[in-house]
């Protein structure tokens, strides 16, 4: 109660800085899902004929402060995960 959520996203990876304004990469860590960040979400309203709507999109986040990190989230694949391919493997080698 007394709390609003929104649900942004961007087909490309948003600016994320530290808090000093140092680019974060994805290796970094953060930020995370639970931490504490700035954001900037832009938001418009949609009427046509896919529908009446609000849509938001994340431009950029700054992380404030570490939090308690949310349990779940999925995972990905490490680098491990793969085969290392030779030089000149094409398709035909990869089935």
């Amino acid at each position: 109660e007394g709390n609003l959520f929104v649900n942004a996203n961007s087909k490309i990876r948003p600016t994320a800085v530290d808090r000093d304004r140092s680019p974060l990469a994805e290796s970094d860590g953060k930020p995370y899902s639970g931490c504490y960040v700035n954001a900037i979400v832009d938001i418009w309203p949609q009427d046509n004929q896919f529908g009446k709507k609000v849509n938001a999109s994340l431009m950029g986040v700054q992380f404030v402060k570490d939090g308690e990190a949310f349990a779940g989230g999925g995972s990905v694949a490490d680098a491990s995960d793969f085969e290392e391919l030779s030089e000149g493997a094409d398709a035909d080698d990869l089935t």
